[in-house]
């Protein structure tokens, strides 16, 4: 991968263009095959990225390192509020209980109207769903952590 300052701005070239124009260079086919040289030259130069943990954490902006002649983007760390992130968390799972439960709830409902019994196993899935609930919605709470709530993963 290439970058290239244009205007103050870092252009990001996952592939170089097979046709280029400056005022230097004509290139009608093949610009992605020029040499290191004649690329950086024309200003294209090696984007080099930091390891980084895409759930967790966001690269910076390409910065022009100029001892080692690239582009240089540096890990960050997602920054969120731990208590909004943990209730849109909590928001989700009690979503996701009611998408299961809902398939049901005809049955409980005619209970409520007629006292038509539900059946047996139908009341220990809906129990076990709303168990799994509960234990994930406490999982969610105990995490301390950005980085914990970033890596977590709801496991109906």
């Amino acid at each position: 991968m290439k970058a290239k300052m244009i205007n103050g701005v870092v252009n990001i070239y996952p592939a170089l263009p097979n046709r280029y124009k400056s005022e230097n260079i004509n290139c009608a086919g093949g610009f992605m095959n020029s040499s290191r040289e004649v690329l950086e030259a024309e200003g294209f130069f090696d984007l080099v990225d930091e390891p980084f943990n895409p759930r967790t954490q966001t690269l910076s902006q390409p910065v022009f390192d100029e001892q080692t002649k690239v582009f240089r983007r540096t890990a960050m760390d997602i920054v969120i509020n731990i208590e909004e992130f943990k209730a849109e968390l909590i928001a989700q799972v009690k979503r996701e209980a009611g998408n299961r439960l809902q398939p049901t709830d005809w049955q409980v409902t005619r209970f409520t109207e007629t006292g038509t019994p539900v059946d047996p196993e139908v009341l220990a899935e809906r129990q076990g769903i709303r168990n799994r609930c509960n234990i994930v919605e406490a999982e969610i709470t105990a995490l301390a952590t950005a980085e914990e709530l970033l890596m977590y993963e709801i496991v109906f």
